[in-house]
């Protein structure tokens, strides 16, 4: 497939996301035409929006054009056009992420389970999806969410031709659509995301149409997703630190029925030395009491927690776990990730990832060196 544009031809997209504009359509051309560049000293102005009093700016554009170019290019020593804040500030500003902090004390449950991330609202309507999971109702965990998530992408693009990419890796899309829809009250889509054009070629089916695509090619774009990503982590580290700290913990073992108080460390020790039933270290996990919740269900449903085997009664269950060696959860099993933190630590990246990374480290000629 050929790109065409005012400048010359362009290689073929990527095939997945290609295929996210093409459903329905045997051919499909793609043309992308430049938007209105961001200035490159944009970021900067955000930065320091507080010590150039910029908050009430309308757009990128209009800040840019108030503050300015941050050195004179005319000027021999490129001397500031206004005066740059002390050194302190302009070294941290420097050398931090573009951070897009929460109020304090804003509750941050949707960062911890999908359930609550709802509803979703659309960033160019009045329209939204999904409805917020009510207190002690748990739905399947992400059921709902994922409803309401298809959904929305589906008006995107069948009512605003917006296409969202990678939007699995978004780690509150509640709160990504929420900063987007503010952002678009005030300036035009366009401003912020390249324009894809369909259907160029004279023999395309079908009129041209443009698509906008919201990805973390926009530097802006990028700092929010990974601001949300360490946002997140961050409530998950709290969530395993009060874990930790709980004394009050009180709960049955998944094999013989003993009751362990104190702390849900003993129990896991429990399951091990008594049991041969591990999970991996303790201070892995998170949201340790819906683990063995879990777990319980699978075994109250009589399935393996390996290969997951449905068994006619507890104690063939109990005789196949035991000489099959299958004490413990099936690692390919994608349901378990949301209870290690490993999986919180980088956006798009799970244990497999990182574990695939230090094999090929550790299989590096020069690994010694």
């Amino acid at each position: 497939m050929r790109q065409t544009s005012a400048s010359g031809t362009y290689k073929t997209p990527p095939t997945n996301f290609t295929a996210s504009i093409r459903e329905g359509s045997s051919s499909l051309a793609l043309s992308t035409t430049r938007a209105p560049q961001i200035p490159a000293h944009t970021t900067w102005c955000a930065l320091n929006r507080k010590h150039c009093n910029m908050e009430n700016s309308t757009s990128a554009e209009e800040e840019c054009e108030a503050t300015g170019p941050l050195l004179d290019p005319t000027a021999r020593e490129f001397t500031p056009v206004w005066p740059l804040p002390p050194a302190p500030h302009l070294r941290s500003a420097a050398l931090k992420p573009l951070l897009f902090p929460e109020p304090h004390g804003e509750d941050r449950s949707h960062l911890l389970r999908r359930s609550r991330d709802l509803p979703l609202p659309c960033v160019l309507c009045d329209r939204c999806f999904g409805e917020s999971g009510s207190e002690g109702e748990e739905e399947e965990e992400g059921g709902r969410w994922e409803r309401g998530r298809d959904a929305l992408l589906c008006h995107f693009l069948d009512d605003h031709c917006i296409v969202v990419h990678q939007v699995e890796y978004i780690a509150s899309l509640r709160s990504y659509c929420q900063y987007w829809r503010e952002r678009l009250t005030r300036s035009n889509i366009s401003t912020y995301c390249p324009v894809i054009r369909t259907n160029t070629h004279p023999t395309d089916p079908g009129p041209s149409k443009d698509y906008y695509l919201m990805s973390d090619a926009l530097p802006e774009d990028r700092q929010l997703r990974q601001s949300l990503q360490l946002a997140r982590l961050e409530a998950v580290l709290e969530q395993q630190q009060s874990e930790r700290q709980d004394s009050e913990f009180k709960r049955s073992c998944l094999f013989c029925g003993l009751v362990v108080m104190g702390n849900r460390a003993l129990l896991l020790r429990h399951m091990l030395e008594s049991h041969g039933f591990s999970v991996g270290q303790p201070n892995n996990l998170v949201f340790v009491s819906e683990f063995l919740d879990l777990l319980q269900e699978k075994l109250d449903k009589l399935l393996c927690l390996y290969c997951e085997k449905l068994f006619k009664d507890r104690n063939t269950l109990k005789e196949h776990m035991r000489k099959k060696q299958h004490k413990k959860i099936n690692p390919n099993n994608t349901e378990y990730d949301r209870f290690y933190v490993v999986n919180y630590q980088e956006s798009g990246r799970g244990w497999r990832e990182i574990m695939a990374d230090e094999a090929d480290d550790s299989t590096h000629p020069h690994r010694d060196e």
